[in-house]
C-alpha cells in the first residue's frame, strides 16, 4: 500500500486517547508529553515514520477523534485503531457512512471484540487466539477508500482486535521485510481499485506483533473491493 501522497499535501493521523494514560499525559504534569495520551502508540510510531519518510515536505498532524475538525478532516486521513474509528463514526456519521460498508462489523464481547465478516449468505466471526492465557495470534485490518468529500484524497483505516492487531496491520506496510511483497499483493489483487479492505491473521510473539506476508493463504481471512466484492 503506497503511503506517498502528493508533495505538500497535509496528512492527519487520528488515534484515540488511552483510557489509562500515564500521569505525564496531563498538561499540568511537570514532564508533560503531548503524545503520551494516545492509545495505539506502537502502530502510531510505525505509521508516522513511514508517512514522513514517503512525504518529507508534508505537514503531518496527530489528532484525537474529537480534534478532527475544520481543515484537519479535509487532509489525507489515517485512522489508527478500532476505538478511533468508532469514535470518528459516532461523531461524524455523515463522514463515516460511505466507509463503513467496506469494513467488517466489530462486536463487543466481554473485555474484547470480534470481527464479523460476510460473503454472500455465509458469516464468520474472527477472533484473536490465546495459548495458556497468552496472546499468540491477533486479527488486523487495513482498508483504504477515497475521501468522502475530496475523492482525490484518501482515508486509510488500521484496526485490530487488540493493539497487537493494529500494530501488525501497520507493520504489513512499513516493515522492510514484507512491505514490498505486500504492496505487490495489493496491486496484483486489487489493481487500481479506489476502495479495498483486507483482514489478516497477525502472529504475536512475546506480546509483540510480527509483520506477516499477505501472499500466504493462511494469513488472509477476508478481502473486499468494489471490483472483486467480498471473499474469504
Amino acid at each position: 500500500m503506497n503511503w506517498h501522497f502528493l508533495d505538500g499535501t497535509a496528512v492527519s493521523i487520528v488515534d484515540s486517547e488511552a483510557p489509562d494514560a500515564p500521569p505525564y499525559a496531563d498538561p499540568s504534569h511537570q514532564h508533560y508529553s503531548q503524545y503520551a495520551r494516545f492509545a495505539d502508540l506502537d502502530a502510531l510510531i510505525e505509521v508516522f515514520a513511514q508517512v514522513k519518510a514517503d512525504n518529507p515536505v508534508s505537514m503531518i498532524r496527530f489528532l484525537s477523534p474529537g480534534e478532527l475538525t475544520q481543515d484537519f478532516a479535509l487532509n489525507h486521513l489515517v485512522i489508527v485503531g478500532g476505538a478511533a474509528w468508532r469514535e470518528v463514526s459516532k461523531a461524524t456519521p455523515w463522514f463515516a457512512q460511505k466507509i463503513d460498508i467496506v469494513l467488517p462489523t466489530a462486536q463487543e464481547t466481554g473485555e474484547t471484540y470480534i470481527f464479523e465478516c460476510s460473503v454472500g449468505e455465509e458469516k464468520r466471526k474472527l477472533s484473536s487466539f490465546l495459548t495458556d492465557g497468552v496472546l499468540t495470534q491477533d486479527v488486523g485490518l487495513i482498508a483504504r477508500v477515497p475521501h468522502p468529500i475530496i475523492p482525490e484524497k484518501t482515508v486509510t483505516v488500521l484496526s485490530g482486535i487488540t493493539s497487537r492487531g493494529v500494530h501488525g496491520a501497520a507493520l504489513c506496510f512499513t516493515d522492510s521485510h514484507v512491505r514490498d511483497d505486500n504492496e505487490r499483493y495489493l496491486q496484483e489483487t486489487f489493481g487500481d481499485a479506489g476502495a479495498f479492505c483486507v483482514v489478516m491473521n497477525i502472529p504475536v510473539a512475546n506480546n509483540t506483533a510480527l509483520p506477516t506476508n499477505l501472499w500466504l493463504d493462511s494469513v488472509r481471512l477476508y478481502e473486499w473491493s468494489a471490483e472483486t466484492g467480498s471473499r474469504w
